[in-house]
């Protein structure tokens, strides 16, 4: 499978679940690691983060993490891929292309729509290509601001999204957004 095919399922699987998804309204407490893909891995929180369970779907590798608490500082999703569905070591500056690309673009958008999609910024950090982008697309706006962080990496031979959204009424500029991105995924893989 070429890297755009991998790149888009890993794409439509996190932005399908994430449309469709239901929070728990200010977490009090929550685990702070959850078993996914048949306990096969286990993600982790970053501090200050606890996982909806509700929200979460652990046999498709999907997971939703909110502030613990009554803060509703961000909304942490993370999506881990099929196995040997790893795609990005070695391919960042290949994918960093392919998502300013209107393919790539289609790709991050909640609708499938290029046009609903403004990247404003993508870097590669550490093996993970990083975007800071705005999706108008209506479906996803349900309290949120319209842009958003999300990397891509390869964990135990699996592609890998984490995204960071955060609500109208809390926020983020973009290096806080980017802050939670980087420790969301260095939680993820347990650097």
């Amino acid at each position: 499978m070429n890297l755009k095919m991998r790149v888009m399922a890993a794409f439509w699987g996190a932005s399908l679940l994430v449309s469709a998804c239901t929070l728990d309204d200010g977490l009090a407490y929550g685990p702070k690691s959850i078993d996914i893909l048949g306990g096969d891995i286990a993600v982790i929180a970053p501090e200050g983060y606890c996982f909806d369970r509700r929200s979460s779907r652990p046999a498709e590798g999907f997971t939703v993490a909110t502030p613990c608490g009554a803060s509703r500082l961000a909304l942490i999703t993370t999506q881990i891929g099929e196995a040997d569905s790893a795609a990005v070591f070695g391919a960042e500056n290949a994918l960093s292309q392919l998502i300013q690309h209107p393919d790539g673009r289609a790709l991050l958008s909640g609708a499938g729509d290029p046009s609903t999609i403004f990247v404003h910024h993508v870097q590669v950090h550490d093996h993970r290509v990083e975007v800071f982008f705005s999706d108008t697309a209506s479906s996803l706006s349900d309290g949120f601001q319209p842009t958003q962080w999300r990397a891509f990496f390869d964990y135990q031979g699996r592609m890998s999204t984490v995204s960071v959204r955060w609500w109208d009424q809390s926020p983020l500029d973009q290096a806080q957004g980017l802050a939670v991105l980087r420790a969301a995924a260095t939680a993820v893989i347990g650097d």
